[in-house]
């Protein structure tokens, strides 16, 4: 029917990077970093609206809340 994109809303929910990686690129370690992220418990949510083609059936399937 379609197609929703949710994500985890780190600004709301005070997400914090905890340490840094190195980054593998075709499997070998590189210089660059990439930071890991400890997720904070919270109900909020964003939804990808860019390719919200049928809204009708979306909002249905969600909750008025979000």
């Amino acid at each position: 029917i379609c197609t929703a994109n949710v994500q985890h809303d780190c600004m709301t929910a005070n997400c914090k990077s905890t340490r840094a990686v190195l980054e593998c690129q075709e499997r070998l370690l590189t210089t660059q970093t990439k930071d890991l992220m400890d997720h904070a418990p919270a109900n909020a949510y964003v939804l990808n609206t860019y390719a919200l083609h049928n809204y009708w059936w979306i909002s249905n399937a969600v909750p008025p809340l979000l």
